[in-house]
């Protein structure tokens, strides 16, 4: 085969998952963020947790309490940002754990 060919099939590859990725970052991660945040948890009920910093979390793909609870006080402080000082990264954490746990034991009590 021809170096053409190969350059060709190449550049063939390197295009289409180009277009592939923008599809994906276009259409497809909205829309998963729109389905997470409809099927996501209030965070806003976490002491600390206002709008702005609830929509820093949205941003950064954190809905749920439980992915709040799984994550460490270094992450917290980089997606909160300029507000950290309106919130203690540690008792934020602390607080999603807790609603996690009540949640599940809400979800074993109509379960079982």
């Amino acid at each position: 085969m021809s170096r053409e060919l190969w350059l060709g099939i190449i550049i063939g590859l390197i295009i289409g998952w180009l277009v592939e990725w923008i599809i994906d970052w276009l259409y497809w991660r909205r829309k998963y963020k729109a389905l997470m945040k409809a099927c996501g948890d209030e965070l806003i009920l976490i002491s600390g947790v206002g709008p702005v910093i609830e929509d820093r979390f949205n941003k950064a793909g954190i809905f749920t309490f439980k992915q709040l609870a799984e994550m460490k006080v270094k992450d917290v402080r980089r997606i909160i940002g300029q507000a950290q000082n309106l919130a203690d990264e540690k008792e934020i954490i602390k607080q999603a754990k807790k609603f996690v746990k009540e949640k599940a034991a809400r979800s074993r009590r109509k379960g079982g």
